[in-house]
């Protein structure tokens, strides 16, 4: 018996993959926010928090592919397209991001809140990177072709 192949029917699966992963992460959310009401701040080392954000991670990741590879080559140049206003970006959104932590922190130490906005800021830049240098790879070829 030979296999069908219908586009109709595998955009419906994923129509339905995605409606599942929308059910998924709201019942890990409302878990995740009644847990936070009963315990507090423990449940950000609950394993469903640990599962919520990594699922979201792979799930960001794998969209990157598909926003650059179906996006309009015909846009205005924006701020955006030169790495170093990127980095310039994500340095600035760090220093905001370790200003607030300095106020809204009962005990600032100095050197948890330079960690924390470091990190803030590489998480920031490596999904900016990979959508940079695709974008760049496509334009190239692009230009080639």
């Amino acid at each position: 018996m030979k296999r069908m192949k219908d586009e109709r029917l595998e955009l419906q699966t994923l129509k339905n993959i995605r409606v599942a992963y929308i059910v998924l992460m709201l019942g890990v959310l409302l878990i995740l926010v009644k847990q936070f009401t009963e315990v507090g701040t423990d449940v950000f080392t609950s394993p469903l928090f640990f599962v919520m954000i990594i699922s979201n991670a792979v799930f960001t990741f794998k969209n990157i592919g598909v926003s650059i590879d179906y996006e309009s080559t015909n846009k205005k140049k924006s701020f955006l397209d030169s790495y170093p206003n990127l980095i310039g970006m994500c340095v600035i959104l760090a220093i905001v991001f370790g200003v607030l932590n300095w106020i809204l922190t009962t005990e600032p130490i100095l050197w948890e809140v330079v960690l924390s906005s470091t990190i803030f800021s590489v998480c920031f830049l490596i999904p900016f990177t990979i959508a940079y240098r695709k974008k760049k790879r496509m334009q190239d070829q692009d230009l080639d072709d």
